[in-house]
């Protein structure tokens, strides 16, 4: 591996740590909303993530991770994939996302088709900074577009 590719993933791991040490902070020390960096392009987002695809949201549950402080909590989301462009996803995937929008979670909701841009392993992570949209907004219109016809689980 050369020493840049080494570069761009101690970068993004350190991104992800900061993310979620500030995350970690007490309610009192954040901000109310959250802020995020300028939304990157569609090859950008695709490169930055370790999963893209479109799916429908079936479930959603509420669960604590004390690591990141007893009142941070998170969606586990249960979808049925639709179609992919980038990862290997069979036909069903649980992805995670802050349940707070402070904590720049995004509110899912059954029923609702996304295109998502998640990072991560075992149960990917997904969060408003990212592309991730509605798949009938203007933006995932768009990036399909550019990503092509995909495939299907």
């Amino acid at each position: 591996m050369n020493i840049w590719k080494r570069q761009n993933r101690a970068a993004i791991a350190c991104v992800s740590l900061l993310l979620h040490l500030i995350c970690a902070l007490p309610d009192s020390l954040q901000a109310e909303s959250c802020d995020c960096w300028p939304v990157s392009s569609t090859a950008e987002a695709v490169k930055g993530a370790t999963l893209v695809f479109t799916g429908e949201v079936l479930q959603l549950k509420r669960f604590s991770l004390e690591p990141l402080g007893k009142d941070y909590k998170e969606f586990a989301v249960k979808m049925r994939v639709v179609r992919m462009w980038k990862g290997d996803i069979k036909n069903f995937i649980i992805i995670r996302t802050p349940a707070e929008t402070k904590h720049c979670g995004i509110k899912f909701e059954p029923g609702q088709n996304w295109l998502i841009y998640a990072i991560g392993g075992p149960i990917p992570q997904v969060i408003k900074c990212s592309r991730t949209s509605l798949v009938n907004s203007i933006t995932a219109q768009n990036d399909v577009k550019i990503l092509g016809t995909g495939t299907v689980p």
